[in-house]
């Protein structure tokens, strides 16, 4: 594993979706240095430090920068409270990349698994150990071998999240996907981290995006449209970032007051929690 008090920095190569990992880091690096910080990442902190990369174009994305503070407080606080309720569960993060989170809320007994594609998993492994409870695997999460890695016994409960993630494959992608989840994980929940239909193809318009070859591609009004793709699928609850820190978001707040904009608002940067079916019993 990387030290990241070291003076030679570590050269990071990656590209297009892969390549998008470090802009979450560097952001959440940035916003633990606020004085009025609204999480707290150490650790990213670190990693930046010790890596090659310019990371100048996030500078001045102070939106995007508050968007992954708020979406990073979010999942925080929904995964907390999944394992308040079920102590001993399956966490998987989809789309890992750098992620921190199981140093955070690592309960004692919980299974974490890090899931991501095998280039992002490399660097992954330069900066975090693999631990028997906090488990490394190198698959795309459209490879669905992955769920039986996870080995789940059926009154397991499982909890998936995916942060700046799924807005870079197409709907068909990811319906499947949902649909695999249904079938293998019955009573999985998932919390995902969702863009408006607006913003597909704007991809260019966001800082430090627009430096990759990322594209997005997928977006949704509300979770509501996912209980239309299959009648097993049910939206626990939704939060608009928007309603979260005003101070911070300065004049972008007063626009979401105004009626005609505030569905515009509600729909363009949220958080979605959906369960795949029935929840096991236990």
């Amino acid at each position: 594993m990387a030290d990241p008090n070291t003076k030679e920095k570590m050269r990071v190569d990656l590209e297009s979706v892969p390549e998008t990992m470090l802009i979450p880091l560097y952001l959440r690096a940035r916003e633990s240095q606020r004085p009025d910080a609204i999480i707290r990442d150490p650790r990213a902190e670190e990693i930046v430090s010790a890596i090659d990369y310019d990371f100048t174009p996030c500078d001045t994305g102070w939106r995007l920068q508050l968007d992954v503070a708020i979406r990073t407080e979010l999942v925080d606080e929904q995964v907390r409270k999944f394992l308040d309720r079920h102590d001993k569960a399956i966490v998987v993060n989809l789309g890992a990349g750098l992620d921190g989170r199981f140093e955070r809320l690592d309960n004692g007994r919980v299974r974490w698994f890090e899931l991501d594609v095998p280039e992002s998993i490399a660097v992954r492994r330069r900066f975090f150990e693999e631990s028997e409870r906090d488990r490394f695997i190198a698959k795309s999460m459209f490879d669905y071998s992955w769920i039986d890695d996870l080995g789940r016994a059926d009154d397991e409960p499982v909890l998936i999240y995916a942060e700046g993630l799924v807005h870079y494959f197409e709907e068909s992608q990811i319906k499947e996907l949902f649909g695999q989840i249904a079938d293998r994980l019955p009573g999985a929940e998932l919390v995902f981290h969702s863009i408006n239909p607006l913003l597909v193809n704007r991809h260019g318009l966001v800082h430090g995006v627009n430096k990759t070859t990322a594209e997005f591609k997928w977006g949704i009004w509300s979770g509501r449209q996912i209980e239309k793709w299959d009648p097993r699928y049910k939206l626990l609850n939704q939060w608009t970032f928007f309603d979260r820190h005003p101070a911070r978001w300065r004049w972008v707040w007063w626009l979401t007051r105004v009626p005609p904009l505030r569905q515009l608002a509600w729909g363009l940067l949220k958080l979605v929690h959906v369960r795949f079916g029935e929840p096991p019993k236990p």
